[in-house]
């Protein structure tokens, strides 16, 4: 399974059946029958051919072993002797012959979705794109960022060529040591390694389950404990120095992060009607990142804060009687946050 589905065309009992390829939007889809020879797409959902070879019944079938050609496979189900011990009628020996397919794992999901080659790279594009645009808790455009950066350098190097079916503890354990060795946070190596579970669950079939199921263990993977973090903060003597090298609406956007306790997106989000008209209550409802305007990413971020009255008073002639943004760019478009740091916050602390 690719993506979203998973399509299987069922055969006839002489075993016929359609083909499946890798479609480019990643799902799974009917091609016409391949009449090549050598390795190919799997034929999936064979009953298999039941046929005499001398003096047994046998039961014939495709079988397409990972990067080795296709072959003919036989097996035989009982004497054509109907006198024989062991012999069966026609209707048995067609429910033994399709035990015995069944038996093969040629018609197994798993194996059918690695016998497509599917790669880690190829499924973690897939579910970066569809993090974004699905209906259900699409992630945010930091998240998106975060996430592809993490696939590019630490997951596609080591896992990117290996097959969906063949990513387990061992596979992972490997590129947990080598965050270990670069000397990554626990935290961040525990975020990592989530992304990894997220883009082997996303694969599932056309019944919603997951095609590779694993029970993780940490102790194995030899994760390291996240232990008391350290946030950095600015003490209330470094605040105010940092407010009064600050000039122009840098100073009031630093006296309102620090009065506020606002992240910075949203207070570069903020416009004119979020302020009460005394400047003593700001509504939060949305926030910038680079540039654009979105809603909070939990339902907690929509809030009200109240400001004290000396932020207040600082504020209210900053606004005056303008409207839109609060805080923009000469061309009133909203503050770019690395901007503000390399041109302002970077200089002040330096």
């Amino acid at each position: 399974m690719y993506g979203s589905s998973l399509t299987f065309i069922n055969s006839q009992e002489q075993g016929n059946s359609a083909e499946v390829t890798a479609a480019p939007s990643g799902v799974i889809v009917a091609a016409a029958p391949d009449k090549r020879k050598g390795p190919c797409m799997a034929r999936r959902g064979q009953v298999g051919t039941i046929e005499v070879s001398g003096k047994w019944y046998v039961v014939r079938f495709w079988k397409y072993p990972i990067g080795k050609d296709r072959f003919y496979a036989s097996e035989k189900i009982c004497l054509t002797d109907s006198n024989a011990l062991g012999y069966l009628p026609k209707g048995e020996r067609r429910r033994r012959a399709s035990e015995i397919v069944e038996a093969s794992g040629v018609n197994d999901v798993e194996e059918f979705v690695a016998s497509t080659g599917i790669t880690f790279r190829e499924q973690a594009k897939w579910f970066l794109n569809h993090s974004m645009t699905r209906k259900r808790r699409p992630v945010k455009p930091a998240t998106l960022t975060t996430w592809k950066n993490c696939t590019d350098k630490w997951l596609n190097p080591y896992l990117g060529d290996v097959l969906l079916g063949s990513i387990n503890n061992a596979t992972v354990k490997t590129v947990v040591a080598k965050m270990n060795e670069a000397g990554l946070s626990a935290k961040t190596i525990s975020n990592y390694i989530g992304l990894v579970k997220l883009v082997l669950a996303s694969a599932i079939d056309a019944n919603g389950e997951e095609l590779f199921p694993r029970k993780w263990n940490h102790e194995f993977l030899d994760i390291p404990l996240v232990g008391k973090q350290h946030q950095p903060t600015f003490t209330p003597e470094t605040m105010t120095a940092i407010v009064q090298k600050a000039v122009g609406q840098e100073q009031v956007l630093y006296s309102l992060l620090a009065g506020s306790g606002l992240r910075v997106g949203e207070a570069l989000g903020l416009e004119v009607k979020h302020f009460s008209p005394d400047c003593r209550t700001i509504t939060v409802e949305q926030s910038c990142w680079e540039g654009e305007i979105q809603t909070p990413k939990t339902k907690n971020a929509f809030r009200q804060v109240d400001l004290c009255a000396g932020l207040a008073n600082l504020l209210k002639p900053f606004i005056g009687n303008r409207s839109g943004l609060v805080f923009t760019n000469r061309v009133g478009k909203p503050l770019s946050q690395t901007k503000v740091l390399r041109r302002s916050l970077h200089p002040i602390l330096d």
